[in-house]
């Protein structure tokens, strides 16, 4: 079974030294979105920091494979004059 090293980036790398063992490429795709999740859903401020979470997926040779990138984008329209998104006002 062919070893994948998932590879994260959220301002700074952290590199996957051990890896994990799946079937396939399809197998490792499924593992790095859940990972991007399961981080987010741990962490959200990960995202407050910077605008963008990666996910590298490489092989045992360390050929990159694919990446899984979230990223969030604002909009100029959607921001106040303090620079936030303003909130969600919602219809009685």
């Amino acid at each position: 079974m062919p070893r994948y090293f998932f590879h994260t980036t959220n301002g700074k790398r952290t590199p996957d030294a051990e890896g994990i063992d799946l079937v396939d490429v399809s197998a490792a795709r499924t593992t790095a979105i859940r990972l991007a999740g399961e981080l987010l859903k741990d962490a959200p401020d990960l995202l407050c920091e910077t605008t963008d979470l990666k996910v590298d997926v490489t092989d045992g040779n360390a050929a990159t494979l694919f990446s899984v990138l979230v990223t969030v984008s604002h909009a100029t329209a959607a921001k106040n004059t303090a620079g936030d998104i303003p909130e969600r006002k919602t219809l009685a």
